[in-house]
């Protein structure tokens, strides 16, 4: 027999991808570059953890034959009069809820960042001079004038 789905376990995973993630937002915010990179492992090690988590729920509701979908989570809930189990199962949904929202925060920071880094990059290109480009607009070498390309030597 498939063991319960212990949603006090997988809320305390996803608790601890949630802190990550505040560090992570924090470190953004700061822009603190080194924090970003020491998180990334530990990162990966709490998402493998909350993914075997989600894998044994789903197993276990398989299993069971029950959609391993929040309603049909919701729905088997219903008909097994547990309050606890519920609201452990209302627990975890929030925490996903929560770690979805801090999610998106930090994609809007990221595209944020790499809108200023891109803007950056165009100011100080747009003050080259053209003869020191060593590439023109359309990506390929641009030769200076009366110079000759390393290919056709």
């Amino acid at each position: 027999m498939t063991p319960a789905p212990d949603f006090v376990r997988e809320r305390a995973a996803w608790q601890e991808v949630i802190a990550l993630l505040e560090r992570e937002e924090a470190a953004l915010i700061a822009g603190d570059t080194d924090a970003l990179a020491a998180l990334t492992d530990s990162k990966l090690e709490k998402l493998d953890a909350l993914s075997a988590h989600g894998r044994a729920r789903v197993a276990y509701f398989a299993a069971h034959r029950v959609e391993a979908t929040p309603a049909g989570i919701r729905a088997w809930l219903a008909r097994h009069d547990d309050p606890a189990l519920a609201a452990q199962w209302l627990a975890l949904e929030d925490c996903e809820r929560r770690a979805r929202a801090l999610n998106a925060r930090i994609g809007t920071l990221i595209d944020m960042r790499l809108a200023a880094t891109r803007q950056a990059l165009n100011v100080l290109i747009g003050a080259l001079p053209d003869e020191s480009r060593l590439y023109g607009p359309a990506g390929k070498p641009d030769t200076p004038a009366g110079g000759r390309s390393i290919s056709t030597v």
